[in-house]
């Protein structure tokens, strides 16, 4: 009896312990602020990212001198994180990142590398109007899509369409809405 009395109180005990770590866990994310980091975001292909790919025609390779011209010509920023991003006002509006991982450029030999792709994204938040953003990348994207003579994705690898731009648009519009509410 007294054997099960002490198994009891130290299961009683155990659980307690669990149950103030997951309160302190808690209580630690709501004072620790989370930076979202952007290659994970694309990874997880998650609601909150909006993706673009841009493919060469016929399984070749871009254009890498008229790559590195529309980059500058687009004033892309070259990040810390070794991304491109279109900066207005300090705020991102959206990320140019190679197509396969890990998704860096060199910023010092751009024009002699090899690109078969990359991807424009942005993360959805509430704290912007993305809607401006999404146009924005739209806009660079089929810039790009039409210098390079290649074709132009959705995330799922579907050519884009105006249906598919719209569906887009409206997802944006949820996302942005749905964060607002958090």
């Amino acid at each position: 009896m007294f054997k099960a009395l002490l198994y009891f109180s130290l299961a009683y005990f155990i659980l307690y312990l669990i149950e103030i770590r997951t309160d302190l866990i808690k209580y630690l994310k709501k004072l620790m602020p989370i930076k979202i980091n952007r290659q994970k975001a694309i990874e997880k292909n998650s609601p909150d990212v909006i993706q673009l790919i841009i493919k060469p025609r016929e399984d070749q390779y871009l254009d890498a001198i008229k790559f590195e011209k529309i980059i500058k010509n687009l004033n892309l920023v070259y990040g810390q994180d070794k991304f491109f991003h279109k900066v207005e006002n300090d705020f991102i509006v959206y990320t140019l990142c190679h197509l396969y991982e890990p998704g860096t450029f060199t910023k010092t030999h751009l024009a002699e590398s090899s690109y078969s792709g990359c991807k424009f994204f942005f993360i959805v938040d509430a704290d912007h109007i993305k809607r401006s953003c999404f146009d924005k990348m739209i806009e660079d994207a089929f810039h790009f899509a039409v210098q390079l003579d290649c074709c132009l994705y959705d995330e799922l690898n579907n050519q884009m369409t105006s249906q598919s731009i719209n569906y887009l648009r409206q997802r944006v519009a949820i996302r942005s809405y749905h964060k607002t509410l958090d």
